[in-house]
């Protein structure tokens, strides 16, 4: 049996490498962040970039300013910031 057989393959991949971040897996990771990004959803891309070590970076906080203000919408790099707020604690 090969992926191509199981129905939602590429996003069960996608998923199992964003929770484990195996070696190998970071451009699986990296091409969902980005699909998601072209997609405009903004809090899934946000939950991607907080949890992958490779994708906090400059250029990602860039990807999410960049987009700008939608109107009516939450700026987009809100979502990046709550996404990173949530992983990690405030000194008190």
């Amino acid at each position: 049996m090969n992926a191509a057989n199981i129905p939602n393959s590429q996003e069960m991949i996608a998923r199992l490498a964003e929770k484990t971040s195996l070696a190998g897996c970071k451009d699986v990771v990296i091409n969902k962040f980005n699909t998601l990004i072209a997609q405009q959803m903004w809090a899934e891309a946000a939950e991607i970039a907080a949890n992958s070590q490779d994708l906090r970076t400059k250029e990602t906080l860039n990807q999410f300013i960049s987009n700008g203000n939608v109107q009516g919408q939450r700026n987009p790099v809100l979502y990046y910031f709550k996404a990173i707020m949530a992983k990690v604690a405030l000194n008190d």
